[in-house]
């Protein structure tokens, strides 16, 4: 149960948020299917969740899988669709690249170092499955 403080701060007790970063994490990384596509609403917000309550939720995410994912979601350029340059509205996956960005953002922007060193432990796997594949 929450409890609120005087100022307005609302603490969230270990079981909430250890279960809302796992939730987070599987609308982020579950593949598309007929239930939850590619780039539904409740997959974008997930993904603005991420990125705005990282610091909260990293412990229980798989921080590795969550970046790559979000960067994957960032760079593919069939998402890039035209109305993400003409305004608003934004089609679902363009809606969804922007988010996945601005979540990459604020990552990278509250825990710099946990940034760096998960990309850079990605880029020396793919080094290594390259050199030795």
């Amino acid at each position: 149960m929450p409890s609120c403080f005087p100022g307005g701060e609302v603490i969230m007790d270990y079981a909430t948020v250890r279960l809302t970063g796992k939730a987070l994490m599987y609308l982020l990384l579950k593949p598309p299917s007929s239930q939850l596509t590619a780039h539904t609403s409740v997959r974008r917000a997930a993904i603005d969740l991420i990125g705005r309550g990282f610091t909260l939720w990293e412990p229980y995410m798989d921080v590795s899988a969550v970046l790559i994912a979000l960067l994957e979601l960032s760079a593919d350029s069939k998402n890039r669709d035209l109305t993400f340059r003409k305004g608003l509205p934004l089609s679902p996956s363009a809606d969804t690249h922007r988010s996945a960005r601005h979540a990459l953002s604020l990552i990278a922007t509250a825990r710099p170092t946990v940034f760096i060193a998960t990309i850079a432990k990605e880029v020396q796997h793919l080094r290594c499955f390259f050199i030795i594949g």
